[in-house]
Order: structure tokens, then sequence, then C-alpha cells
């Protein structure tokens, strides 16, 4: 989990810097994107032949997964909390994973989405990273699509501690891995970091948890097939 944490991190970093480049020099901007995709491939790649990780999804079950967005306020505050002590525990600063949890929930839907079986969600990423990890001219067409737009928050929700992220370019590979670091540190790494968390969770926490991640890795990205 360390090393999906610091691809998480450098990859935040690398798109930061080519915003801040694209005015001046957008080639070099382009080219720091283009770093950041590479890191993101490499990082799918190590989760998917992750043998416990993948064990661990195969077998996953989520029943009766909350929508978390639906939570009863003070529910929905220890939610997040939980999350953010696991992100913690698996290496992010407070301050990022407090904005991941915030952007996460951005682009949740307000009605309960469809939850993949982990098998299926496998496929998936699989089938995404296979995209991430195209070619440069292949990915620079990629960088240059509309980026989707966030919906609004819930009003109970804080405004967000990365305002500029929502006119990223590139920010869906920061969806992508952070959603895949959400989902690993509740399906394989909670029991580990328990110590971390102050109350026991259950599977309906952690399915809701998984759909949390889901949504934000495949934000933007093409509907699932059935």
């Amino acid at each position: 989990m360390a090393s999906l944490t610091r691809a998480y991190l450098g990859i935040a970093r690398l798109l930061a810097q080519a915003e801040r480049l694209t005015p001046a020099d957008p080639f070099a901007a382009t080219v720091l994107r283009e770093r950041a995709a590479a890191m993101a491939c490499d990082a799918l790649g190590a989760v998917l032949v992750d043998e416990s990780f993948v064990a661990e999804m195969e077998t996953v079950q989520l029943p009766g997964a909350r929508n978390p967005v639906a939570m009863p306020p003070q529910e929905r505050t220890q939610f997040v909390d939980i999350e953010v002590a696991l992100l913690r525990a698996a290496g992010l600063p407070k301050d990022e994973a407090r904005a991941l949890i915030h952007e996460a929930w951005a682009v949740y839907p307000t009605s309960a989405p469809q939850l993949l079986s982990g098998a299926k969600l496998l496929d998936r990423w699989a089938t995404l990273r296979e995209t991430v990890c195209q070619n440069a001219t292949t990915f620079r067409t990629m960088l240059g699509l509309p980026e989707p737009v966030s919906p609004a928050l819930p009003d109970a929700m804080p405004p967000s501690p990365r305002p500029w992220w929502r006119r990223m370019k590139g920010r869906r590979l920061l969806y992508v891995i952070g959603g895949t670091l959400i989902i690993a540190v509740n399906v394989v790494g909670a029991e580990a970091l328990v110590a971390h968390v102050a109350e026991p969770r259950g599977d309906a926490g952690v399915g809701g948890s998984v759909g949390l991640g889901t949504q934000l890795i495949f934000f933007g990205a093409p509907p699932a097939k059935p």
C-alpha cells in the first residue's frame, strides 16, 4: 500500500506542476502529465499483480452497502473521519487524505450507484490500465478531451480543500489512483490498520467505502458493461 500512496502523491505533484507551467510552457506541462500517466500505469500494474489484493477483491462481499451521501449527518461525519484515518495510516498526510475523500464525495451520485462485484471491478481496472498506459501520442489526445464536471456537493460538506482540482487537466489520473487507494485501505488494509480506527466497521460500511472509491476511479469513463 505504501507504493500506491507514493504514486498518488507523486501524480498529484506532477499534475500541479503541469498546471503552473501550462501558460508559459505547454510542451513541458504535457511532458509532466505523461510522466504522471506513466506513474499511474505502473501503480495500477503493481496493484493488479498483487496476489493478496487480487485474492481479497475476488472474494469481497458487499451486502447492504450504504450510500454515504444518504447517511444522516452524524453518521456521515463518522464515515469521513474513518476514511481519513485509514488513508493517514496508509501514509497520506492529513490534508491530502481529507482532500481525496472530499473529492470522492463530490463525484458520488446522490442515488446509490450499482456496485460492481470485486471480480468485475478487477476486469474494469485492467481495461482502464490499458487506456492509461497507451503511447504518448494517444495519451496527448486523451488529455485534450474535456474533463468531466463534478456535481455540486451536498450542503453539509465544507468547501473543497483543493478547489483548483476541478480545473486540472489530467485529474482523472489522480481519481484513478486515489479511488484505488480508498478501496485498498478498506478491503485489504482495514484489518491491518484497525488500531487507527476508533469504531469497528461492518460489511455495509466497507461496501460504502468501496462504492465511494469505485465512483471516483471511473468518473468520466464509459459506463460499465452489465
